[in-house]
């Protein structure tokens, strides 16, 4: 297990699936270097070499393979009484993608289960794709919306991918937009007068 293997193409991006695979089972605190490269087969040295630290590490592993702006983009373009669906519809439908899914596993797991990691997902989410959302469709929302669209999507993945929890982990796209979807319009159309600012 020492050193670079012979004809291996792509041991970075071996290490980087392996460290998902961890993260995505044991979190960010329980998942460790050396683990990380037992279960790529190499040197914990060379996963050093490719990554400084734990942290560089991670957020390689972390990152999803779809493009957040290409992701949200028929979320912007979608009428605004029809926001809450086209969201609910662009999240499932990219989680839901074998490419995505080890990586929101892994980072949902990561962020629940460590303050530090949990932080910078929640401020990437707050000032990414929510705030996309939110600044086209509801530019006067109280600061409640927001915080709301985060809690429902943060509940939706860990109850379909990580609780499994049936019958929503085996739902179609189309039936999980039906159910959560007029939701999350309730939550776009939340007026400041029901919310505290």
């Amino acid at each position: 297990m020492a050193g670079r293997r012979p004809g291996a193409p792509d041991t970075r991006g071996e290490i980087v699936a392996a460290a998902r695979a961890e993260l995505a089972q044991r979190g960010y605190d329980g998942t460790s270097i050396r683990a990380v490269a037992r279960r790529a087969s190499v040197d914990p040295a060379l996963v050093h070499h490719y990554f400084k630290d734990k942290q560089r590490l991670v957020n390689a592993a972390l990152a999803l393979p779809a493009d957040p702006v290409a992701v949200m983009e028929p979320v912007l373009a979608a009428p605004s009484d029809q926001a809450g669906e086209a969201f609910v519809r662009a999240l499932v439908t990219t989680w839901d993608d074998p490419a995505n899914r080890e990586s929101v596993i892994a980072t949902t797991r990561s962020g629940l289960g460590n303050a530090e990691q949990g932080s910078m997902i929640t401020e990437f989410i707050l000032r990414g794709p929510i705030a996309a959302v939110v600044d086209r469709h509801r530019p006067d929302a109280p600061a409640a919306v927001s915080a709301m669209l985060l809690a429902q999507m943060t509940g939706l993945v860990v109850t379909r991918y990580l609780l499994a929890v049936e019958p929503l982990a085996s739902m179609s796209v189309d039936e999980v937009v039906a159910l959560v979807g007029p939701e999350v319009q309730d939550v776009l159309d939340l007026d400041a007068t029901r919310a505290p600012a």
